[in-house]
C-alpha cells in the first residue's frame, strides 16, 4: 500500500525497484504524479544473443490524493498488468527473465542508481513467487489476509522503527 505523492509533483516516484536501470533486466512501479499516472515496467532478457525487451504500463490516473493505494503488478498469461485499488490494465509482456546474468536487488523508494527518490510513504510491501488472482488481491486489499500456497517470496511490513 502506498500514499502516492501530492498531486503534480514533477518527476520519477520510485516505489519498487527490482533490478537494474535502462535495458538491464528489472521490475519497476514508478509514480508520475506530474503526467498523471503509475507506471509499472518489466525488462526481461531471452536466452541467447537476443537483446532484452521491455513491456511497459501505464495506469488511467496519477491515484496522487495522499491517500493509501493497493499497486500490484502481475504477469500472467501474456500479459502485463498493472492494478491499483482493483482498476486493471494491461499490455503483451514479453519473453524471458528478469533475473538472469543481472545484478538483482531490491530497492524502495529509490532507483537504484539513486537519481530518484520517493516523497511519500510505502507499507505491506510483497513480492510473490506467482502472480496473484484478482480474488487475493480484494482479500489483501479489504482485510490483509495473505493467499493461500506459497507465500510471499519478499514480505516488507515497514511497521516498525528502529533507532539505530
Amino acid at each position: 500500500m502506498v500514499p502516492l505523492p501530492a498531486r503534480g509533483r514533477p518527476g520519477e516516484q520510485p516505489l519498487l525497484w527490482m533490478g537494474g536501470v535502462g535495458g538491464a533486466p528489472q521490475v519497476a512501479l514508478v509514480g508520475e504524479p506530474g503526467a498523471g499516472r503509475v507506471t509499472g515496467r518489466l525488462t526481461a532478457r531471452p536466452g541467447g544473443p537476443e537483446p532484452s525487451r521491455t513491456a511497459t504500463v501505464r495506469s488511467v490516473g496519477a491515484y496522487d490524493d495522499g491517500r493509501w493505494h493497493q499497486l500490484a503488478l502481475r504477469r500472467t498469461g501474456g500479459l502485463l498488468t498493472l492494478t491499483v485499488d482493483g482498476v486493471s490494465t494491461s499490455v503483451p509482456d514479453v519473453p524471458g527473465t528478469v533475473s538472469r546474468n543481472s545484478t538483482f536487488g531490491v530497492h524502495l523508494g529509490q532507483k537504484p542508481d539513486g537519481r530518484a527518490f520517493l516523497t511519500g510513504d510505502l507499507d505491506e510491501v510483497r513480492v510473490y513467487a506467482r502472480a496473484l488472482t484478482d480474488r487475493e488481491l480484494t482479500a489483501l486489499r479489504e482485510s490483509n489476509a495473505p493467499p493461500s500456497g506459497r507465500g510471499a517470496v519478499l514480505l516488507l511490513p515497514l511497521d516498525r522503527l528502529s533507532a539505530g
